[in-house]
């Protein structure tokens, strides 16, 4: 019996992980000497990170690439991966963890997806390129209906 699979692409460019604050440079820097490596939060930049083509875009990358899971199920699932990410100041992204993974592999498919990434245009604080740091969910829902559906996105 089929399942039906969809991604809500809901890739909400949620609030990062930090609220707008800084992110800490690397252990032993102090921010005074290592501000090149500073990463912002997305919330937190005065001009954010833009996907080519905007987050509609990027939601469509997300749910035309990512591969649901065999998942036999007889009722209804949501599962939530949760997945931060780094632009960089060169506009390519770095740095992808998964902070969330309800398992059945979809924590490194929600990797590898997001690594698919085009360049963006990265982020500006005080008119300057700086690191920006992202977090957002991707939910799937498995539906135990038995019927196919293609990924939505969101529109």
């Amino acid at each position: 019996m089929s399942k039906r699979f969809s991604i809500i692409a809901m890739l909400l460019f949620c609030v990062s992980a930090s609220y707008g604050q800084i992110v800490p440079p690397m252990a032993g820097k102090s921010p005074e000497t290592d501000t090149e490596n500073q990463v912002y939060a997305a919330q937190g930049v005065e001009v954010k990170p833009e996907y080519p083509g905007g987050m509609k875009a990027f939601y469509k990358l997300v749910s035309s690439n990512m591969k649901m899971p065999d998942v036999e199920s007889a009722t209804d699932i949501v599962l939530k991966v949760y997945v931060s990410f780094v632009i960089e100041k060169d506009g390519s992204v770095s740095d992808i963890k998964v902070l969330r993974d309800p398992g059945y592999g979809l924590g490194n498919e929600a990797k590898r997806v997001v690594a698919l990434s085009e360049k963006w245009t990265p982020g500006k604080q005080n008119g300057k390129v700086v690191r920006t740091s992202y977090y957002f969910p991707i939910t799937v829902n498995i539906d135990g209906t038995g019927e196919t559906e293609k990924p939505a996105t969101k529109e």
